[in-house]
């Protein structure tokens, strides 16, 4: 299987079907984690669409001091983050996310009873811990990866995990006591 970083550079150099396997490795993941932040999947794909339009960008060429994926994650974080400071601005949008229920993408992506139990538990903790948490346990980063993703350092990284796990640990049992 071949890199991500490889696949980035023959993208750049004009093979439009290494973007393909790259939207393809990464896009769903992306999107969950985006949801995370905005609370809302139609702009989740959309952020998603706009951080791979965003590899092509001159001002944000790939410079190898991470992995192509923390890169890619910390371009649709700051993405979201983007958004949410606009849509506290922008009181017409407000009006657009007091949208019913929809089936939620975590039950489309995740086959795990297990899973879905941590994601919804998992929305109920503090954004940070929420953040650092997803992108340890669903995509496998590590915590000089997530520091870099959230722009935060190693140091806090491991204090915002050790507080998530602890907050989520007591969700979850809250939600089993309620069920038993």
């Amino acid at each position: 299987m071949e890199k991500d970083e490889e696949l980035y550079y023959r993208y750049l150099g004009g093979d439009d079907d290494a973007l393909e396997i790259l939207i393809e490795r990464h896009s769903a993941p992306l999107i969950l984690f985006i949801y995370g932040i905005t609370k809302d999947i139609t702009e989740s794909e959309d952020i998603m669409i706009e951080t791979f339009a965003r590899l092509n960008a001159s001002d944000k060429i790939f410079k190898g001091n991470s992995t192509f994926k923390t890169w890619l994650f910390t371009i649709g974080r700051n993405l979201a983050l983007k958004y949410i400071r606009k849509r506290r601005f922008d009181t017409t949008l407000e009006d657009d996310f007091q949208t019913g229920e929809e089936r939620s993408p975590e039950s489309e992506y995740l086959e795990s009873e297990r899973k879905e139990e941590m994601l919804s538990a998992m929305e109920k903790l503090e954004p940070d811990y929420r953040q650092s948490l997803f992108l340890m346990y669903f995509e496998d980063m590590s915590y000089e990866q997530i520091s870099k993703v959230m722009s935060k350092s190693i140091k806090q990284v491991t204090n915002l995990v050790y507080r998530g796990k602890k907050a989520l640990r007591k969700i979850l049992e809250e939600s089993r006591l309620k069920d038993a």
